[in-house]
This record gives C-alpha cells, sequence and structure tokens, in this order.
C-alpha cells in the first residue's frame, strides 16, 4: 500500500489511519524512523540499549533501556 503525503510547516507526518491500522499502529505510540538504502523507513518502536544499541532482552530502567551485556560491564566497573 502506498501514498503520497506532504511534510507540513512544522517538519510533521501524518500517517493515514488506513495504513496505521494495517500494521496495528495506534495514535501516540512510538515509531523508529531511519534510513536504509536512500528510503525513510518507518516502523514500530523497537526498544535498544542505550549504550550498544541492542534489541537482545534489554530491560528498562528510569526510562532507559540496557542489555544484559551493558549491565554487566557497568557492574564490572563499579567492582573495580
Amino acid at each position: 500500500m502506498m501514498k503520497t503525503k506532504k511534510i507540513n510547516k512544522s517538519g510533521g507526518l501524518t500517517i493515514p489511519s488506513d495504513i496505521r491500522r494495517s500494521i496495528d499502529m495506534d495514535k501516540g505510540q512510538a515509531i523508529d524512523i531511519e534510513v536504509q538504502g536512500g528510503k525513510l523507513v518507518i516502523s514500530k518502536h523497537t526498544p535498544r540499549c542505550m549504550f550498544c544499541q541492542s534489541i537482545d532482552n534489554v530491560v528498562r530502567h528510569q526510562n532507559n533501556y540496557i542489555c544484559p551485556k551493558c549491565i554487566k560491564e557497568m557492574g564490572a566497573k563499579v567492582d573495580e
């Protein structure tokens, strides 16, 4: 499904409701925006480690996501 939209004066973009519904995306939901091969890709937000960007088994701590590997590395630094 493809739609043509204009970026508004403040730089925003509205994702049409039929497209949001087709991928089960709700109003106000966080999204990830990235450039891949010269194209803008918008997808549902996937929490990532704030240090290494891993998506594997991240845990939330005070509004930040951290992976087990980085938690372990931080613990080692504290123990030094």
